[in-house]
């Protein structure tokens, strides 16, 4: 799908291509690392997604309008109870899994790994109500949303950099997608789709293990 493909190239070579006029070739090759293994849940989960949430959303959209609020809660509901155990706990074992993998050399590639499934968790959430914009047939909408990601995502790879080196860039990275997942709640909002609590508290808790992720573990050295 167009926002499979999107994501897929936001989270993986646009990005790459980017951090790759920044860091050295051996940290280039951390994240290459990371990446190839920390984004692929998300992907299978954009594939799920839009293989059953976008069709549901426009079945239900033609025959039974009025059910879209609850159909939406719904799919949010899911979608954090599997995002939450599956990428957090992914990222709490990105670590070992590396270890495991790769030789001592690429242990820094686990910390990275950690960071961008942390990510992916953020940015998952707001997929229902991308997939709801395609699905009403608002592509304009949703290619505005998805054009905002990748500038919000360029600039914070290059203001994290400039302030904080690689952490940094893979933090404003992180803000990046934070913001994305804001602006589609703000639009879903302004359209009364009634998760307002559900949003907050989903946020507040991929936020809270953001920064545990990102603040309780370190980089090992490479």
């Amino acid at each position: 799908s167009l926002l499979g493909t999107i994501r897929t190239y936001v989270g993986g070579p646009g990005a790459q291509a980017l951090q790759g006029l920044l860091v050295p070739l051996d940290v280039l090759g951390f994240i290459a690392i990371a990446t190839l293994l920390g984004r692929m849940p998300g992907q299978l989960l954009q594939k799920i997604l839009g293989s059953v949430v976008f069709p549901a959303f426009s079945k239900t959209r033609r025959e039974a309008p009025e059910r879209l609020d609850t159909l939406l809660l719904r799919m949010r509901l899911a979608l954090l109870a599997v995002t939450v155990p599956l990428f957090f706990g992914l990222a709490l074992f990105a670590q070992p899994i590396v270890d495991l993998l790769y030789d001592p050399r690429y242990a820094a590639a686990g910390f990275i790994m950690a960071l961008l499934l942390a990510e992916d968790a953020i940015a998952s959430l707001s997929a229902p109500y991308q997939n709801l914009m395609l699905a009403e047939g608002n592509s304009p909408l949703h290619a505005l949303v998805m054009a905002f990601w990748a500038v919000a995502r360029t600039v914070g790879i290059f203001a994290g950099f400039a302030l904080a080196g690689v952490f940094g860039m893979l933090v404003g990275m992180a803000i990046g997608s934070t913001l994305m997942l804001m602006l589609s709640t703000g639009l879903a909002w302004r359209r009364d789709y009634a998760t307002k609590l559900l949003d907050v508290a989903a946020l507040a808790i991929c936020g809270a293990f953001y920064a545990y992720i990102a603040l309780g573990l370190e980089m090992p050295a490479g």
